[in-house]
């Protein structure tokens, strides 16, 4: 059944769309609700949206399969290989799906899916925090520091000001690309 899901998620990630969704794992909770109504505003608009998870992490099969997103890794939990592996298939999705943007929740989503898009040559990357910078691991924290310095972020969400204000001491060309659009 694993080389039957593998091969579902082989085809369904060779399709081309306009927006491609990453989040680190497809647990239950907020950024799962906004990820949905996203894509379904933007499925109204006539867009081709897929939604792509790093691993699966603890959510039920069930739940995963209504939210109708490709697993790159079948795990719980990843170790350093496997976020590895995660980033290699991430980039191998993005390649093939060639979206005009590619929209990150969650803080190894926004890190691996803009360097993934970078690589691919996608000009829109945009991350999405949904939790203050001290809330982040401290490795993700510096690579993300850096990745909005230089330009590999495009635009930045925080979606709350108290969101954004944890970024204050971040750089300028940070700073100018981070942006509040607050949850619902």
């Amino acid at each position: 059944d694993l080389q039957s899901s593998e091969e579902r998620v082989r085809r369904k990630t060779e399709c081309r769309c306009d927006v491609l969704f990453v989040v680190t794992r497809p647990d239950p909770g907020g950024t799962r609700e906004v990820l949905s109504l996203l894509r379904k505003e933007l499925r109204a608009l006539g867009l081709q949206v897929a939604v792509v998870a790093l691993y699966r992490g603890l959510g039920a099969r069930a739940d995963i399969q209504e939210l109708d997103c490709d697993i790159l890794v079948d795990r719980e939990y990843l170790s350093m290989g496997g976020y590895l592996k995660a980033f290699f298939k991430l980039t191998r999705c993005v390649r093939a799906k060639r979206p005009a943007a590619v929209l990150s929740f969650m803080p190894a989503a926004n890190v691996m899916g803009a360097l993934s898009a970078k690589i691919a040559g996608i000009r829109c990357r945009i991350a999405c925090h949904h939790q203050t910078r001290t809330a982040q691991h401290v490795i993700i924290r510096a690579i993300d520091r850096v990745l909005g310095d230089v330009g590999v972020y495009s635009q930045i969400i925080a979606v709350s000001q108290s969101v954004r204000d944890s970024f204050s001491g971040y750089p300028n060309e940070y700073q100018k690309r981070l942006r509040v659009i607050p949850n619902a």
